[in-house]
C-alpha cells in the first residue's frame, strides 16, 4: 500500500515537475518574445526619436538663423531710426533755441510797444478832450450857421421869386422877338417860296418812308399851300415847348424834328411818363420843388425819371416813343382787355428801361 502510494506520489511529483518545466519553458519563451519585441520597439523608438531630434535640431537651426536675420534687420532699422530721431532731436533743439530767442525778442518788442501804447493812449485822451471841446464849439457855430442859413434861405427865396418874375418878363420879350423873327422869316419865305416847296416835298417824301416803312404807321400828307406858312409859328411854339419840357441837365441842346407828328408824339409820351412813372421821382426832390413853377417841376420830375430809366439822349427818348406806339398798335388790333391790363401794369414797373435801354 505504501509502495503504491509512493509510486503514485512519485508519479505525481514527476508529473508536477514536468508540468513545471513545461510552464517554465512556456513562460521563458513568452518572456523572451516580450524582451525581443521590447528590444525591437526600443530600437524603432530610438530611431524615431533620433529622426525627431534631428528634425527639431534642423528646425531650431532654421529658426535661429531666421531670428538672427530678423534681429540683424531690426538692429539696422533701429539704428537708422535712432539716427533719424537724433537728427530730428537736433533740429528740435535748434528750433527751440531759435523760438526761445524769438520769443524773448518779441517779448521785449511787445513790452516796448506797450509802453508806447500807454503814451499814445494818454496822448489820445488829451486829444479827445480837446476834440470834445472843439465839437462843443463847432456845434455852437453850426447853430449860428443854421440860423444864418435860414435867414439867407428866406432872402434867396425872395430873390428867386423876383428872378422868376424877371424870367417871365424876359419870356414875354422872347416871344415878342420870336414873333418879329417869324414875320421876317415869312417875308423871306415869300421870296423863296418855290425852292422851299421843293425842299419841303423831298422832306415829306423822306418822312413818308420813315413813318410807313420804319414805324409802320399810316402817313397823312399835310397841306403844303399857304396855310402851311400860317402854321409855322404854331410849329415853332410846339418845338419850343417840347424843348423846354423835354430838356434835362445832361442835354441842353435844341433838337429839331422832321414834322409835327413826331413832336406831338414825344410830347404825349412825356405826359404819359409824368403820369405813370411818378414812383421813380425822389420824395425829397418833390418837397424841394414845391415852391417852383409848374414847368420847372415838370423838368425836375422828368430828369429824375430819365435818370432812373437810363435815358441820356434823344435817341433813347425816341425809342421810348416807339415803344408807346407799339403798345397803341397792339390795342388797335384787338388786344384791348389783356394787353391793355398788361401794358398798364408794365408802365409803373418801367419795363421800358429793361427792354429798350
Amino acid at each position: 500500500m505504501k509502495r503504491t502510494f509512493k509510486e503514485h506520489l512519485d508519479l505525481l511529483e514527476n508529473t508536477i515537475e514536468e508540468e513545471r518545466h513545461t510552464l517554465r519553458s512556456v513562460a521563458s519563451k513568452k518572456w523572451d518574445d516580450l524582451y525581443t519585441r521590447r528590444a525591437v520597439n526600443e530600437r524603432i523608438k530610438m530611431k524615431q526619436e533620433k529622426e525627431r531630434s534631428e528634425f527639431f535640431r534642423n528646425e531650431i537651426d532654421r529658426i535661429e538663423q531666421e531670428h538672427i536675420e530678423i534681429t540683424r534687420a531690426t538692429r539696422i532699422r533701429l539704428e537708422q531710426d535712432n539716427q533719424a530721431l537724433e537728427i530730428e532731436l537736433q533740429k528740435v533743439k535748434t528750433n527751440t533755441t531759435l523760438n526761445s530767442e524769438k520769443l524773448d525778442y518779441n517779448f521785449q518788442v511787445l513790452k516796448k510797444r506797450e509802453d508806447e501804447n500807454l503814451m499814445v493812449r494818454n496822448a489820445q485822451k488829451r486829444r479827445l478832450t480837446k476834440l470834445n471841446e472843439t465839437i462843443f464849439v463847432l456845434r455852437r457855430k453850426i447853430k449860428d450857421v443854421q440860423m444864418s442859413c435860414l435867414i439867407e434861405t428866406e432872402k434867396l427865396s425872395s430873390d428867386i421869386l423876383k428872378l422868376r418874375a424877371n424870367i417871365s418878363h424876359m419870356t414875354t420879350k422872347v416871344n415878342t422877338f420870336a414873333e418879329v423873327n417869324d414875320r421876317k422869316y415869312q417875308c423871306v419865305w415869300q421870296m423863296n417860296k418855290d425852292e422851299c416847296l421843293n425842299v419841303l416835298k423831298s422832306a415829306l417824301e423822306i418822312d413818308q418812308i420813315l413813318v410807313e416803312q420804319h414805324l409802320g404807321l399810316k402817313w397823312q400828307a399835310p397841306v403844303i399851300p399857304d396855310e402851311y406858312i400860317q402854321k409855322l409859328p404854331e410849329k415853332r411854339e410846339l418845338l419850343r415847348t417840347d424843348t423846354l419840357s423835354g430838356q434835362s441837365p445832361n442835354s441842353l441842346s435844341i433838337v429839331s424834328f422832321d414834322d409835327s407828328n413826331e413832336c406831338n408824339q414825344i410830347i404825349n409820351t412825356l405826359q404819359v411818363v409824368l403820369k405813370q412813372a411818378g414812383f421813380l421821382i425822389d420824395k425829397t426832390a418833390i418837397k424841394l420843388i414845391e415852391k417852383y413853377a409848374e414847368e420847372e417841376k415838370h423838368i425836375v420830375c422828368l430828369d429824375n425819371v430819365f435818370n432812373a430809366l437810363g435815358i441820356s439822349n434823344w435817341d433813347d427818348l425816341r425809342k421810348l416813343k416807339d415803344r408807346f406806339e407799339e403798345i397803341m398798335k397792339c390795342r388797335q388790333y384787338g388786344l384791348n382787355d389783356t394787353s391793355s391790363k398788361t401794358d398798364d401794369s408794365i408802365m409803373p414797373k418801367s419795363d421800358y428801361s429793361d427792354e429798350q435801354f
